[in-house]
């Protein structure tokens, strides 16, 4: 850690002076962060997922309208 550079009022960033990169380096709220990301993620799968059966069961009626109608 002694190669970054201390961004003044905040303790959890540091500078890298080559890339002049902003860096977080608390642990925790980098967990936090990959945590709330995967929950997120989850939740656009099962979006997607109910979208998919949303158009399925639509196509399932109108292929029952279809039959019924003859």
């Amino acid at each position: 850690m002694s190669k970054y550079i201390k961004v003044k009022d905040n303790e959890h960033l540091v500078k890298d002076p080559v890339t002049k990169a902003i860096l977080n380096i608390d642990n925790k709220a980098i967990l936090r962060h990959e945590q709330r990301m995967k929950v997120i993620e989850k939740e656009k799968n099962r979006d997607d997922e109910i979208n998919t059966i949303k158009t399925e069961l639509s196509e399932i009626k109108s292929l029952l309208q279809k039959l019924i109608s003859g």
